[in-house]
């Protein structure tokens, strides 16, 4: 039937073109082949993904495999179409081969050699795409998948599915073993290894870090020597992103990872605290004991009554007063973690005053709460130092 083609085609390209030579004829005619061929595959390509793949899609999806759950609704059906017009192509090539014989055998050659690629291109992409699955599988399926990620390792696969793929297709096209490929190539692996440091790097760092668990997609992060404060949205094999808390995207080298200083926040959502730490600096001059008046207005407050009661003929500072004071506000604070420290505490003296620190933890990470928390807090520590006698420590403008 081929051969029937072939020669229909020869005959209206003599009549339409008014071509005589045969051997510009049969060239003609074999690119019209090869035209035809590519319309037939790119026909079964779009047959394929309107009408196969929805099908094939459904009733992956009312089984009860999550795996063919996750494979129905990623690309793995499209790169199984492209597999399917790549194999009509490549067999057409092989009938439009067979008719030809040895005539244009360069023809022949580029036509099969683009043929091969877009078989194992696509065959690739299917592999891809089933290894990649294997991620959302592992995430649908158990529960501790957030705390032991496998993505780094999935993409490593890939990769080393990917180098397969291209010592096999430089073989084939070689005519040679991929061992004997290999063999030659160890004379060029320094320069294999200097091209590619940084993937290299970035593969061992990514296992690494999918190994110790440092970092996970999601996490907040601080590197200092990259000025990066923010989330993790991407770990790849040889860099990382990083979303900034002011919405920029940094990207910085995987091996940075393990080879820098990374603080990371996870710990503090775990926990559910964030840390409080932060200081009023007092009036050492407004300092002292409690006068009797003072004692008695004091007296009001529960937790102050009761101290003073235990400590009746002795001298009473005010400051000690204000600390028992503050560690009963903050301990009954709806927006303090009592599951965590609670401190009220003073740090050294100097040029600025008493430094006296209050050391908590908010039961409310993000940042938001967070600061309106500590807000709440420090504008009730500086409202009742009056009820004290104590004073911030100021230092008047010229």
């Amino acid at each position: 039937m081929l051969s029937a083609i072939h020669q229909y085609i020869c005959t209206q390209i003599q009549a339409i073109l008014g071509v005589t030579e045969a051997h510009g004829v049969v060239a003609i005619a074999y690119l019209v082949l090869i035209g035809i061929v590519f319309a037939i595959a790119v026909g079964v390509y779009i047959a394929t993904r309107l009408l196969v793949v929805p099908l094939v899609q459904r009733s992956f999806k009312h089984t009860k495999s999550i795996y063919l759950h996750v494979i129905a609704k990623n690309k793995t059906m499209g790169a199984l179409s492209h597999f399917i017009s790549a194999s009509v192509f490549y067999v057409g090539i092989q009938f439009i081969k067979e008719q030809s014989g040895a005539d244009f055998a360069y023809l022949q050659q580029i036509a099969h050699i683009l043929a091969v690629l877009y078989i194992f291109l696509s065959l690739m992409f299917i592999i891809s795409y089933m290894i990649w699955s294997l991620n959302q599988y592992y995430i649908k399926k158990f529960h501790f998948s957030n705390q032991y990620p496998i993505y780094s390792y999935l993409k490593v696969a890939i990769v080393i599915a990917w180098l397969i793929w291209g010592i096999l297709i430089a073989a084939y096209f070689a005519n040679t073993s991929p061992l004997a490929l290999l063999t030659g190539l160890g004379a060029v692996s320094a320069i294999f290894l200097l091209l590619f440091r940084d993937s290299l790097l970035g593969i061992v760092a990514s296992i690494q870090v999918t190994a110790s668990n440092i970092v996970r997609i999601g996490d907040r992060i601080i590197l200092d020597k990259y000025s990066i404060d923010g989330e993790v949205i991407d770990i790849a094999i040889t860099t990382v992103k990083v979303q900034n808390s002011d919405n920029t995207i940094a990207t910085i080298p995987t091996y940075s990872l393990i080879s820098e200083v990374v603080r990371n926040w996870r710990g503090v959502i775990e926990v559910g605290g964030r840390r409080i730490k932060r200081s009023l600096h007092l009036d050492i001059d407004s300092i002292g004991v409690c006068d009797p008046e003072l004692l008695k207005k004091l007296s009001e407050v529960q937790v102050l009554r009761d101290y003073i009661d235990t400590h009746t003929g002795e001298e009473i500072i005010n400051l000690a007063l204000y600390r028992i004071y503050l560690v009963d506000y903050l301990t009954k604070h709806p927006g303090i973690n009592n599951k965590l420290v609670t401190v009220v505490r003073h740090l050294e003296s100097g040029v600025t005053g008493l430094p006296v620190e209050i050391y908590a933890f908010s039961n409310d990470t993000s940042f938001a709460g967070y600061e309106a928390i500590q807000a709440d807090i420090f504008e009730h520590c500086f409202a009742a130092l009056g009820r004290f006698n104590l004073k911030i420590l100021q230092y008047p403008t010229a």
